[in-house]
């Protein structure tokens, strides 16, 4: 592989990271069921609404 492959390769991935969902999955969701699914729904409704808004991601904190 060519020096200006591996550079392209390399800015690729840096922007794909930069721009990539975090994904946090909270301790707090059992991991059997039926636990996981009754509370696995209500907090990956809150966890969308928090990246949508912005709220305690890493990406506010990268834009202030």
């Amino acid at each position: 592989m060519g020096t200006v492959r591996l550079r392209t390769l390399g800015t690729t991935r840096a922007a794909v990271r930069r721009t990539a969902r975090h994904i946090r999955i909270p301790s707090s969701i059992p991991r059997r069921p039926p636990g996981n699914a009754l509370l696995g729904v209500p907090l990956s409704v809150y966890d969308r609404v928090r990246d949508a808004l912005g709220i305690g991601s890493s990406a506010s904190r990268r834009r202030s």
